[in-house]
């Protein structure tokens, strides 16, 4: 029998649950206090090896699911700007297997100056004009960030491609706060765990304050 999660809002059948407690597994044995203070992120090739960045028969809601445990784990790095960049690439019909076999990071700009992991990146989705763009000819200067585990850089784009498809602006910002959404799902279902676990262990005035 799969085993039931504490808190798990989007893996809704038996493999989704599976994947879960797989990639649960994974971060917890991969994404320790070490990795989470030094905001490095090592643990993306072992991840593209287990398929967890994407490929075929690895749809949107996987990914999400992915993301959502990654997000438990607070894991640093450009995991999520990653498959961003490559949902949007698979979505143009363009060739996406060096960033799921994790040899090129991805990351994409909303407004076509700053970036997510940028200072990272090989592979770049950015507007340029009306037009989105792939670059993988860009410079990219970190800046001061109010998130260091997931780092901004402000970029400069040397030279690039049409990213080709006709409502790029639209599935750009949609697949962002899907994914972003899924992260943050993660986020909070730690807080709620850990929340409810203190409050059955602690002790106030002789009495477990959950009770």
């Amino acid at each position: 029998m799969t085993p039931v999660l504490e808190t798990q809002s989007l893996a809704i059948g038996d493999d989704h649950v599976a994947l879960a407690e797989t990639v649960r597994k994974f971060a917890e044995q991969n994404i320790g206090p070490a990795v989470l203070r030094s905001y490095e992120a090592p643990f993306v090739k072992g991840l593209a090896e287990l398929g967890f960045l994407g490929g075929e028969g690895f749809g949107f809601l996987e990914t999400a699911i992915v993301l959502e445990e990654l997000g438990r784990a607070c894991a640093p790095g450009p995991v999520l700007t990653t498959v961003w960049a490559a949902s949007l690439l698979r979505l143009a019909g363009k060739d996406t297997g060096a960033l799921e076999n994790g040899d090129e990071i991805g990351t994409v700009s909303l407004d076509g100056k700053y970036a997510l992991c940028g200072a990272d990146a090989q592979v770049l989705i950015a507007p340029v004009g009306d037009d989105w763009v792939v670059s993988r000819d860009f410079t990219a200067a970190p800046v001061e960030s109010l998130d260091p585990p997931r780092p901004l850089a402000e970029i400069t784009i040397n030279s690039s491609e049409p990213l080709g498809h006709p409502h790029a602006r639209g599935f750009v910002k949609a697949y962002a706060a899907a994914l972003f959404a899924a992260d943050l799902a993660g986020v909070a279902g730690w807080c709620v765990d850990t929340a409810a676990s203190y409050a059955a262990d602690r002790k106030q005035f002789g009495r477990v304050i959950g009770q």
